[in-house]
């Protein structure tokens, strides 16, 4: 129950729904063992893709999707969440010092023992995600109290599994334009978190 930790447990990332996409099942088991855990995204996902159709009714995509953070925070059992106005798709050129030092304020507060965010791949090499854990580490540096850093690595070829498990079922699957095997990482993980009671 949380005694291999002291203090919070945090994932920082580039925009909403990153959170659940590296982490919400180990947020989700953390919170259900009676550990604090918290989300921090950089960005509002203000440019992200979105479906003519989609009822952002007259609010824009990025009040939209800091909603849907905020929502997914209290689904995953997160004790807080914050979302940064740091511009979409610029996370690799703005100002990594800045943003690492409004990013330790918001981090000291929460006592945090144990930091979540992207491999150096990004997952998929996405720019985003790559700036994300470089402020992130910064952040952890400023803090200057012992925090472990875990950096998510999805093994190569599951996202192609993901996809054929997915059509098999008949559900959508777009990937952002991306082909399957561009998802997944050389390094091999040093710890797994088995998070399928946390899948419901």
């Amino acid at each position: 129950r949380g005694s291999w930790v002291t203090g919070s447990i945090v994932a920082v990332v580039a925009h909403p729904d990153d959170e659940s996409l590296i982490a919400g099942g180990t947020l989700a088991l953390a919170a259900g063992a009676g550990a604090a855990t918290g989300v921090v995204s950089l960005t509002r996902g203000e440019h992200g893709p979105i479906s003519p159709d989609a009822p952002v009714m007259g609010r824009s995509l990025g009040e939209v999707r800091e909603a849907e953070l905020q929502a997914a925070a209290r689904e995953l059992g997160a004790s807080w969440a914050a979302c940064l106005r740091h511009p979409d798709g610029e996370l690799p050129w703005i100002d990594h010092d800045a943003a690492a030092d409004e990013l330790a304020l918001i981090l000291a507060p929460h006592a945090p023992g144990v930091v979540l965010t992207f491999g150096v791949d990004g997952l998929y090499w996405h720019q985003d995600h790559v700036a994300a854990r470089d402020i992130a580490v910064l952040a952890i540096h400023r803090l200057g109290e012992r925090i472990d850093l875990y950096e998510a690595a999805w093994p190569s070829g599951l996202m192609t599994q993901l996809v054929a498990a997915a059509t098999a079922r008949g559900l959508p699957v777009g990937l952002w334009g991306l082909e399957p095997e561009a998802f997944g990482s050389d390094r091999t993980p040093t710890v797994v978190v088995d998070v399928r009671p946390a899948l419901a």
